[in-house]
């Protein structure tokens, strides 16, 4: 069932230590994703039946956790949020002059109707990868038909759109580790989830 009781400004609690996801298939592939913490799913009440069948589908087990999952808004609402989440995260008072400077911004945006409200993902660190290497090793001198994984090693991609067509492009290549420098390198963001078509899951 969807929860009315909920107003959708509520969910702007979260602020800047939340991340937004927006668009159909990097939402339904983040509610795929055990690790992902979601918080709330906010659907445009115009969506298609198809997809807001599909969305409760997929987020059945997390409604049944946690009944206030999904909001209903209208549209609009949801450009709405995306700029106020945005005008938290850079610390902007809500002007006019910069609800001006926006509007460009939101243009570029395509949510089809869809937001969740999540967490940031728990991305491993050179130590992690280099045990998990390391038990890897122990398994070929074993078994010499394993394979060693295939990594990736990016440096300084600070670009939303490019670091995520370059997921796309690992996911599509096999890919097993993608590997980020700490500093001077775009982070896990929605521009980035976007471009990936969610595949950053």
């Amino acid at each position: 069932t969807i929860n009315k009781k909920i107003s959708s400004d509520s969910i702007l609690k979260f602020s800047a230590e939340k991340l937004l996801i927006y668009g159909l298939n990097p939402l339904l592939n983040a509610i795929n994703n055990k690790k992902r913490i979601i918080h709330h799913i906010v659907i445009a009440k115009n969506i298609s039946q198809h997809h807001l069948d599909q969305i409760l589908e997929s987020s059945a087990s997390r409604i049944a956790k946690n009944p206030d999952l999904i909001i209903r808004v209208d549209e609009d609402k949801i450009l709405e949020l995306i700029e106020d989440f945005r005008q938290q995260n850079k610390g902007l008072n809500k002007s006019k002059a910069v609800k001006n400077t926006s509007k460009n911004y939101l243009q570029n945006i395509v949510h089809q109707g869809v937001l969740a409200i999540c967490d940031y993902q728990k991305f491993g660190n050179q130590f992690d990868l280099l045990s998990k290497l390391h038990l890897l090793k122990k398994d070929l001198i074993e078994d010499s038909n394993s394979n060693l994984p295939t990594l990736l090693l990016l440096d300084q991609i600070t670009d939303p759109q490019n670091f995520g067509a370059i997921i796309r492009s690992a996911i599509a290549f096999g890919v097993d580790n993608i590997i980020i420098p700490e500093h001077h390198s775009v982070k896990e963001t929605s521009a980035v989830i976007k471009a990936s078509a969610g595949d950053i899951e």
